[in-house]
């Protein structure tokens, strides 16, 4: 954890092989089951460069406690991926 304010917070993730990485800011009282539910409903970023990423987030009550769920993931170059549009 980095540096915390009454409505602000700041994280440094860093990692040797991630590609990328899912985050999510919540009240203490909610909960993120497990990586793969974070990547789905929070917010994703790429790793660029030296594979270190400072995150800021704004907005936060004064009066909340909050609780910091992080997850990285590497990517499989040789898997598919299909879309479909309808």
């Amino acid at each position: 954890m980095g540096d915390v304010t009454r409505t602000t917070a700041s994280f440094t993730i860093t990692t040797n092989g991630a590609a990328d990485y899912a985050y999510a800011v919540l009240p203490a009282s909610e909960t993120i089951a497990d990586a793969e539910a974070l990547f789905e409903n929070g917010t994703v970023a790429m790793f660029e460069g030296a594979k270190k990423a400072e995150v800021k987030i704004e907005d936060l009550s004064g009066d909340t406690e909050y609780k910091l769920y992080a997850a990285a993931r590497n990517l499989n170059p040789l898997q598919r991926t299909r879309i479909r549009v309808d």
